[in-house]
């Protein structure tokens, strides 16, 4: 019996370590300031409104408490929300385009909330029938809001939730693999979306066979 635990022990660290070696632990530029201007986190987003001023167009939403962010991408504050505010923020944003066009920075922003919440293994937009024109600059983990996020060299962001499949092709994530996972630290939920996009890759190329 002991025996038969040391190698189950031993076949499943070296799981892990191959694991990791699809990790890259960098600095997140800039968080560790950002983080201490962190919303409250129990207390809802309740209002998410479009403001113009001298400087420019930027999006604010504002917890029931009062508190208020302004922000002009998801990206800047996925750090400082939970996977709960970003299906608040999801709601409120089809709210407030219910009755007009999304434009400028709310565009943006609405499509990258219904790409990341709204999109299926099915899903067959224009986005995710250009994957082989993708150029990945970064594959990065936002722990707190269970987010993984592609930077493309064109700019994009695709924001997508790390227990939910995207239609991703076998050459994109073999990709992805291959550029790193970007995380702050080696954590078991970073090894478990390696592992989870891995298992992926493996059942599309299972269909080709």
């Amino acid at each position: 019996m002991k025996s038969s635990r040391i190698i189950k022990k031993r076949k499943i660290q070296k799981l892990v370590d191959e694991l990791k070696t699809f990790l890259k632990v960098v600095d997140f530029e800039g968080d560790s300031v950002q983080n201490t201007e962190v919303m409250e986190q129990h207390s809802l987003i309740s209002r998410f409104s479009i403001v113009q001023s001298p400087e420019g167009e930027y999006i604010a939403v504002q917890r029931a408490n009062g508190h208020i962010r302004a922000f002009n991408t998801l990206s800047e504050v996925l750090h400082i929300l939970d996977r709960q505010d970003l299906h608040h923020l999801h709601r409120l944003v089809i709210e407030y385009y219910e009755n007009i066009p999304p434009t400028g920075l709310g565009l943006i922003l609405f499509r990258d909330l219904t790409t990341m919440i709204e999109s299926t293994e099915e899903s067959n937009d224009e986005l995710w029938r250009n994957q082989n024109e993708w150029e990945i600059i970064r594959w990065r983990l936002y722990e707190s809001t269970g987010v993984h996020t592609l930077k493309l060299e064109n700019g994009t962001m695709i924001h997508m939730l790390v227990d939910q499949r995207y239609p991703l092709t076998r050459e994109l994530v073999q990709r992805m693999l291959e550029h790193k996972f970007e995380v702050q630290k080696e954590t078991k939920d970073a090894l478990n979306v390696i592992r989870f996009v891995i298992k992926q890759k493996e059942e599309l190329e299972r269909e080709e066979e």
